[in-house]
């Protein structure tokens, strides 16, 4: 029995090449049938969106929503009101994005110099230049508490000490 498995094991080792070979023959042309077949390959139509029949089955409201949004969407995009609005904001418009770009660094650098006005003492200054940020972007943070630090250091609150001390009567009086 073991004399047997090895000659069968030698027959196979022996004709390995040839049923490789024969293997790797098969392999390509199959390959080779579904290359063709694909290169072949026209459909009989093209299906375009308008010709496709929506399906009416429908999760939920908001899918019947879009489906209605899609095929009723205007051919212009500036037709579309949704749209209009992202035009109007002109966030695609790359003058404008670079125009705000450059208003940004210009505050930035105001907001610069007007930190160190204050700092040196020049209030009015620092004033002019924070309410000159401040027209052309009225949400600056740091504008806004630069602008009431200036306006404490001019006018500095009364100091709650003072007006205690001030208020009481003398005693034995």
């Amino acid at each position: 029995m073991k004399e047997q498995l090895e000659i069968i094991g030698q027959r196979l080792l022996k004709n390995l090449d040839r049923v490789s070979i024969v293997v790797f023959l098969l392999l390509a042309l199959v390959a080779g049938y579904f290359y063709f077949a694909e290169q072949n390959f026209v459909p009989d139509t093209v299906e375009t969106p308008a010709s496709v029949a929506w399906v009416e089955q429908f999760p939920n409201d908001e899918y019947r929503k879009i489906q209605e949004q899609v095929t009723n969407a205007p051919d212009d995009i500036r037709d579309n009101p949704e749209s209009s609005i992202l035009l109007a904001v002109r966030m695609f418009d790359r003058t404008s994005v670079e125009a705000e770009q450059e208003t940004a660094r210009a505050v930035e650098a105001d907001y610069e110099r007007a930190q160190q006005a204050f700092t040196s003492g020049n209030l009015s200054r620092a004033e002019e230049l924070v309410e000159s940020i401040l027209r052309r972007n009225p949400n600056h943070q740091n504008a806004l508490e630069l602008k009431t630090l200036i306006e404490e250091t001019r006018n500095p609150p009364a100091e709650e000490g003072a007006e205690a001390e001030s208020s009481e009567v003398a005693p034995g009086g």
